[in-house]
């Protein structure tokens, strides 16, 4: 995450390598007066120090001669692990007779550029599965997180979700590995606000592809990515996210399709409602149809608007899994006038197009894109708003990046007259909504794409990475 030093602006550190290498032991810490504490739930034993640079803090105010702050993160991890074993997630691996006995260790340090992370140590198979154990800030003196508390639930909570990732074979691209784990935090501890806080930093890169990479040090993205998890178990149902790590070790976004096949959509489905649910945050929020506290949010970015007498016409550019935002701006008196919204991809690009109506208070239903004549087409009468938001949505990965041109005009008197939310004809690559709770209004409807030179859902060789679970301080 980030560092903060009293009240200074936060101060981005490295995503470093977290995991160790098959088959060479990590080495734990050794002190010379080292301790311990098993925990009351008997899964977690937390190892500490009271002198030297680790020593933790001292204080211990029901005099039961253990450091409250240890007797906290025993507990913390107590009830994460048992609220993880009651969403069905594997336990972390056993580590036989590391730490000294079976239980999972948990070691307090002073950190100097981060407050934790998991430590792969016996790694085995291949794909391989990990046992290990988590090194965790020793006082949390000088972070930015509001209160010890929380701190602690943080920590325990996101390194925990990486020894549980470690459990399942394979290696995980790191916008899952930390989304995931930032999404653990708020399954196991909602009142603690790191998700919140978290969620700018992918909320600002809408246009940069969901399968891409991290950017390396400091990069926040991939743990404000714990929206995409976050997305699929509120659309899609609770267990959808452990429901693709037992796919493990097929590829994330290839396990989240077959998952989501099942329920009787698709990634590129899902994906684009998400990139509209995106929409709908800030002054746009809308708890019926998207998340359901996403007002304090920021809005995505917005491209600059389209505006003046029609036609009007622009270009917005896609890359993979991504999405743009494009206001458009038509002059008072057109709104009697039914428009035409035509999206034309160029470059291979595979895209759907949802149409909005914003009368300042309120997007109207979502109009989908119907495939026609090598684009797309979404037509709305916009009465007295002024507004249209376009969502511009990429829909298969890989995909390089290229031009979408729009043209906004008044439509033929010929066309047909397509309801919100309704497919209004064309190519249909998904089916409904399967067990979904809120979401655009689509109420189901397919989702419409042009794809121009390949098939929708293509796979690819898995990414390697070599940063998994090491969080920047906050």
């Amino acid at each position: 995450m980030r560092r903060t030093l009293g009240a200074a602006v936060a101060v981005p550190v490295a995503v470093v390598l977290a995991w160790a290498l098959p088959g060479v032991a990590a080495a734990r810490p050794v002190w010379t007066d080292a301790r311990s504490l098993a925990s009351p739930g008997g899964n977690v034993r937390v190892h500490y120090t009271t002198t030297g640079v680790d020593a933790v803090l001292i204080g211990d105010l029901n005099g039961d001669l253990v450091p409250d702050y240890v007797a906290e993160v025993a507990a913390v991890a107590d009830t994460t692990l048992g609220n993880l074993a009651s969403r069905g997630f594997r336990a972390p691996l056993a580590d036989g007779t590391l730490g000294g006995d079976a239980r999972f260790d948990i070691y307090l340090i002073n950190f100097a550029s981060a407050d934790g992370h998991f430590m792969g140590e016996t790694c085995s198979g291949a794909p391989r599965t990990c046992s290990g154990y988590i090194e965790m800030e020793n006082d949390l003196v000088g972070f930015s997180y509001p209160t010890r508390s929380e701190g602690i639930q943080v920590l325990v909570s996101h390194e925990l979700f990486h020894a549980v990732q470690a459990a399942y074979p394979g290696d995980l691209p790191v916008a899952w590995s930390e989304g995931s784990a930032t999404w653990n935090e708020e399954l196991a501890f909602p009142a603690q606000n790191d998700f919140e806080r978290l969620i700018p930093s992918f909320l600002a890169k809408t246009a940069r592809p969901f399968e891409r990479s991290g950017a390396g040090f400091g990069d926040l993205y991939p743990y404000g990515a714990a929206l995409w998890p976050h997305f699929l178990e509120l659309a899609h149902g609770a267990g959808t996210v452990r429901g693709v790590f037992e796919l493990a070790p097929m590829d994330f976004l290839d396990a989240a399709d077959s998952v989501l096949r099942g329920k009787g959509s698709s990634l590129g489905v899902a994906f684009a409602e998400f990139t509209r649910w995106n929409l709908m945050t800030g002054e746009r929020s809308d708890p019926a149809r998207g998340w359901p506290a996403a007002a304090s949010w920021p809005s995505v970015p917005l491209e600059p608007a389209l505006a003046g007498a029609l036609p009007l016409s622009g270009e917005v550019w896609i890359e993979g899994l991504s999405a743009r935002y494009q206001p458009i701006d038509v002059e008072a008196g057109v709104g009697a006038q039914r428009l035409r919204l035509t999206a034309t991809p160029g470059g291979g690009a595979e895209v759907a197009l949802g149409l909005y109506v914003w009368d300042g208070r309120q997007l109207g239903e979502v109009v989908e894109g119907r495939a026609e004549a090598g684009g797309l087409i979404a037509e709305v009468t916009p009465g007295a708003a002024t507004r249209l938001f376009a969502v511009v949505s990429g829909v298969t990965r890989g995909k390089a990046l290229a031009p979408i041109a729009l043209k906004l005009e008044v439509a033929p008197a010929t066309s047909p007259s397509p309801q919100p939310g309704g497919d209004g004809g064309g190519c249909a690559v998904g089916a409904g909504q399967g067990g979904k709770t809120g979401g655009s209004s689509a109420g189901g409807a397919l989702l419409l794409l042009v794809v121009l030179g390949g098939a929708l859902l293509r796979s690819r060789p898995r990414p390697t990475v070599t940063a998994h679970g090491h969080r920047p301080q906050s």
